[in-house]
């Protein structure tokens, strides 16, 4: 017998049509990606193609198609804080 968590995540296959097993992490398409880190879509693709972002090109006939992992764009976006300082310190008033 599946866990509820185990079948949820295989459910969720189902529906947004993920790439994976429930042992893997599933490959995300370009709108929850893009979803994921708060870009436009055609930005992200663009950061894709350029290699800016770390992407999972597929082969097509003429055009490429991205997958993306959400622990490879978290980290991407973890890195892209530039300050290492309380960020609402500039909010508090004294």
């Amino acid at each position: 017998m599946t866990s509820t968590l185990e079948s949820q995540f295989t459910r969720g296959h189902e529906v947004f049509g993920f790439v994976g097993t429930p042992s893997t992490e599933p490959f995300v398409d370009p709108d929850m990606a893009a979803q994921f880190v708060k870009l436009h879509r055609k930005t992200l693709l663009r950061f894709a193609r350029q290699g800016l972002i770390p992407a999972h090109p597929l082969a097509g006939n003429k055009r490429k198609k991205w997958r993306f992992l959400f622990s490879e764009l978290d980290s991407w976006a973890r890195s892209r804080v530039n300050s290492t300082s309380d960020p609402c310190q500039n909010s508090r008033r004294k």
